[in-house]
């Protein structure tokens, strides 16, 4: 399918960023409150960029006269654009800092100008590579039931629906104020964020189209949730990270090679823009909020995407500024979620799903709906909480069949799954379908005695409920007239009717004309 959203740069077009001290405060706006809509308006500096974009190596080349950031109208003496060309040689600074801007008059004392090229000289090697960011504890991975309807490792904790994510909430109270880069982003190479833009958006083509060909998100979520061990995902997160602060790196070339920034300036601005790593995504709540950007990156739901872009820790009163740093951050989730899932790809070497039945087929309708269904036949306990507790999906949902997800749960035959309806979400296990079968109904007619003892144990459960639509039948008389035997002995254990009348006939009338010998002499039995 085609993305519904043309492209990247009417998300990104805005007109500037404004400080804020909380994640609620963060305006992402132009003038009259709205995005732009025009893509071409989107100014990536002061000359047409999209006609002549050089590479990186060209850029640090024109850096090297230490006048003109490559293709950014900027000068790289540190100054802001409101500032021009005024003063320039009278307030030079010797390097950025992003905690404040230095000022004054350059001294011009030799004394004075050897002190300040020594001072040069202690600062950081242009090579210097960023702490490692400390691992958190590695718990021993739990043993898998790779069995249909297995739980994997989700845990009795992880399943509470209503639980909120401490971790996150905390992590996110002790995010640092924003910080102004402007004296940074004087540096950055224009021709290398219209790259970014462009690759972005060839990915998030091919990710959207990949995402919803058949069950592919499904299977990709399974995969992540379960299936990859929690030290190989933060390894994977860990690279990524590395190479987008090489992407970084490349677009300062010019503030680094004229040593006007470090390497922890880079890195710091990239803490501002990505700040769902490490600490959000490394958490236990971490592997939904991958997914939930996933589901965001190739939807068309314009204003998740515009809060998703939004979600930086930065300030600018520069519109040119403001739209960079927008389209960075694209360029970062779009890169790393992308990577990922290309990882996934090649890790499963084909792209084959299976179809589902015929009866479960949902053409139209909501999208989270459809996954609900897959999630549910192929037995991804993990997948089917992800989108409850995500609220992806309305718990209470009946089918075009008047068909609950706990029903559901019953005809794809899948305990696991059935028992996280009954025991964490509670639906209700006695709502019937169009044809008049309540869940009971259909778990006796395929004679799955698990999930007859399931619904049995349920409290308010009625064990002798009447189809009006099929003769007054009762589960009861399904399981005799298909002659399972052991659900036949579960539903008499839990005091199922066995005189009740199914178009005059009853469970032991029905039971004898099929020939079921060993149900008779059971019925019969006192």
């Amino acid at each position: 399918m085609s993305r519904g959203i043309k492209d990247l740069r009417e998300l990104i077009c805005v007109s500037r960023l404004t400080v804020r001290h909380s994640d609620d405060e963060m305006d992402f706006s132009d003038e009259d409150g709205r995005l732009s809509t025009a893509f071409d308006a989107l100014s990536l500096g002061s000359g047409s960029v999209s006609s002549s974009r050089e590479s990186s190596a060209t850029s640090e080349r024109r850096a090297s006269s230490g006048t003109v950031s490559p293709d950014s109208g900027f000068n790289t003496n540190g100054l802001s654009p409101e500032m021009g060309t005024k003063g320039i040689g009278e307030n030079a600074p010797g390097h950025y800092s992003s905690s404040h801007t230095s000022g004054g008059a350059r001294p011009k004392s030799r004394k004075k100008k050897k002190k300040k090229t020594k001072a040069l000289d202690t600062l950081p090697s242009r090579h210097e590579l960023p702490k490692a960011q400390p691992l958190p504890p590695v718990s021993a991975k739990r043993e898998t039931n790779t069995e249909p309807g297995s739980v994997g490792n989700v845990s009795d904790e992880d399943m509470e629906i209503d639980e909120e994510s401490t971790e996150i909430n905390g992590a996110r109270n002790k995010d640092p104020q924003p910080v102004n880069f402007d004296g940074m982003l004087v540096f950055m190479d224009a021709t290398v964020v219209a790259d970014w833009l462009h690759r972005s958006n060839e990915a998030v083509t091919e990710l959207t189209n990949w995402v919803h060909k058949g069950e592919n998100f499904v299977q990709f979520a399974h995969f992540w949730l379960t299936d990859f061990d929690p030290l190989q995902r933060q390894r994977i997160m860990d690279m990524e990270y590395g190479v987008l602060l090489d992407e970084l790196t490349v677009a300062f070339a010019a503030g680094k090679k004229n040593r006007k920034l470090r390497h922890s300036d880079i890195v710091q601005l990239l803490e501002g823009i990505f700040r769902e790593y490490p600490k959000k995504l490394m958490s236990s709540k971490g592997p939904h909020m991958f997914l939930d950007h996933l589901d965001v990156l190739t939807s068309e739901r314009r204003g998740d995407y515009k809060v998703l872009l939004a979600d930086v820790k930065c300030s600018t009163k520069n519109k040119q500024f403001a739209q960079w740093l927008l389209a960075t951050r694209a360029f970062c989730l779009v890169n790393v979620w992308s990577a990922i899932v290309l990882f996934y790809r090649t890790l499963q070497g084909r792209n084959v799903s299976l179809p589902l039945p015929p009866n479960l087929v949902k053409p139209k309708g909501d999208v989270h709906e459809r996954r609900m269904y897959q999630a549910i036949r192929h037995g991804f306990l993990d997948v089917v909480h992800y989108h409850i507790r995500s609220k992806k999906v309305n718990p209470h949902y009946r089918d075009e069949h008047d068909r609950t997800w706990l029903f559901i749960s019953v005809i794809c035959n899948k305990p696991k799954i059935l028992q996280y309806f009954i025991t964490k979400v509670k639906l209700d296990p006695n709502l019937p379908c169009d044809t008049g079968n309540t869940p009971l109904h259909a778990a006796a007619n395929c004679g799955n005695v698990d999930l007859v003892d399931l619904l049995l144990r349920v409290p308010t459960v009625e064990v002798n409920p009447v189809n009006i639509q099929c003769d007054q039948s009762t589960p009861l008389h399904l399981a005799v007239m298909h002659g399972h035997f052991r659900v036949v002995e579960r539903l008499l254990e839990a005091g199922a009717d066995r005189k009740a009348s199914m178009g005059g006939l009853t469970p032991l009338d029905i039971a004898t004309d099929f020939g079921h010998d060993a149900i008779v002499r059971l019925l019969k039995s006192t």
